[in-house]
C-alpha cells in the first residue's frame, strides 16, 4: 500500500511543482497527501474485509471473487487505454459517473453477505439433519 501512495505522491509533487512553493511546503503537501491516501486505503479494508471474510465462508465466494476480479481486469484495462491514448473511454467514464456510489456498494456487500451466510448456514443445517 505504502508504494500506492507514494506512486501518487510523485504524480502529486510533479503538479505541485509548478505551483513554485517552498521546499518545505512542498514536502508537507506531498506528505499529507500521501498520508490522505493511506489512511483513506486503510478506511476501505476495514469497511470491506469483514463482509468479504463472512461472504468466504459461503458457496457463492468463488463466484464473486471471479466477477469482482474481472470487472477490476477490465477497469484497468480501460485506465491504461485512456493513460496510453490521452482519450477516455466509456468505462472509465461510467466509473466515474457511479463513483459516488460507492458507499452502496459496500452496502450491498454487507447485504449480501449476510444473506449468503444466513442462507449458507440453514442450508447446511438441513443438510445435518437429513443425515440424522
Amino acid at each position: 500500500m505504502a508504494g500506492f501512495g507514494l506512486i501518487h505522491g510523485l504524480a502529486f509533487a510533479s503538479a505541485l511543482s509548478n505551483m513554485n512553493l517552498g521546499a518545505t511546503t512542498l514536502a508537507l503537501s506531498i506528505l499529507g497527501f500521501n498520508i490522505g491516501i493511506e489512511l483513506m486505503q486503510l478506511f476501505i479494508i476495514a469497511i470491506t474485509i469483514p463482509w468479504l471474510i463472512l461472504l468466504s465462508k459461503t458457496d457463492i465466494y468463488k463466484w464473486f471473487r471471479i466477477a469482482v476480479a474481472t470487472l477490476a481486469a477490465i477497469a484497468a484495462s480501460a485506465w491504461i487505454m485512456e493513460r496510453s491514448t490521452a482519450k477516455e473511454n466509456l468505462i472509465t467514464d461510467f466509473i466515474t459517473s457511479v463513483y459516488p456510489y460507492a458507499l452502496w456498494g459496500v452496502i450491498a456487500l454487507a447485504v449480501l453477505s449476510i444473506t449468503a451466510y444466513i442462507w449458507h448456514f440453514f442450508a447446511f443445517k438441513s443438510k445435518l439433519f437429513k443425515i440424522v
